[in-house]
């Protein structure tokens, strides 16, 4: 799909979601957040998790976590006997938020065009501050998630389900397009909303990761003095002998049959 596509496309979140609430879209007058967020724009296997990780162990952030998933967000409505996005988004920083830190939610790209169609970026969070990650090595990222796909491990702290992942060309192919599709998109939105975001990237990241996470808390307004509580960080690399050997077969059935 291309990023043109993306940009017109209704996710599969928000169509839940608007399905699910009664009210979705945020009144005209509300009460509005008062204090600073951030929106961590990411896609899958782009290593947003382990810098939202990062960022919390400084004790200046808290959140980061993907708050605006369709099921997530459902069950906690149900739970919690919410009737609303606005309702639900006010207790998401009332329950979720720490306070005297920074509270941050990690967006995929139609989840952030939900949240600023909602009217809940402007309305009710008029403080934000973006941060953008986003991965050089495409192929690197679509192998990840074409594993991530098929064991249904999505994190190192999560128990291995013995399931064994099977090469597939044409897939890894479609996920690396969707990648590019979906990194061009994002800044053609941000760009569009005059937003000019902090700009990582994995591969910068994880070369020096105390350094850089200095640099994003300092980008975000953290303040100075900046340390990182390594005792919370929990999350190791996933990547193995398999993302390798699919890698390198991807790009020989490349050179053969091309993209």
């Amino acid at each position: 799909m291309s990023a043109e596509s993306l940009l017109g496309k209704v996710g599969p979140h928000e169509k839940a979601l608007r399905r699910f609430f009664r009210e979705f879209d945020l009144p005209a007058e509300v009460q509005p957040w008062k204090k600073r967020a951030v929106i961590l724009v990411f896609s899958n296997r782009s290593g947003s998790s382990l810098i939202g990780e990062h960022l919390r162990a400084t004790g200046r952030f808290s959140g980061f976590g993907e708050p605006f998933n369709q099921d997530t967000v459902i069950q906690r409505c149900q739970e919690e006997g919410l009737d609303s996005f606005y309702q639900y988004l006010q207790w998401m920083v009332d329950k979720l938020h720490v306070p005297t830190t920074q509270f941050g939610m990690k967006a995929s790209l139609d989840q952030v065009l939900m949240l600023m169609r909602s009217g809940a970026v402007a309305r009710f969070f008029p403080h934000v501050r973006w941060l953008l990650v986003e991965r050089v090595d495409l192929l690197s990222q679509a192998v990840s998630l074409h594993i991530a796909e098929q064991t249904a491990v999505w994190h190192s702290f999560q128990e291995d389900t013995g399931k064994k992942p099977a090469y597939n060309y044409k897939r890894i192919r479609e996920l690396l397009l969707g990648i590019s599709d979906n990194y061009a998109a994002s800044a053609s939105l941000l760009s569009l909303c005059g937003v000019t975001p902090y700009h990582i990237t994995y591969e910068q990241f994880v070369a020096d990761p105390e350094a850089e996470t200095t640099k994003i808390a300092q980008a975000m307004g953290a303040g100075e003095n900046i340390r990182i509580k390594r005792k919370r960080l929990q999350l190791r690399k996933q990547a193995n002998e398999i993302n390798e050997e699919f890698r390198l077969q991807f790009l020989r059935d490349f050179l053969k049959r091309g993209i």
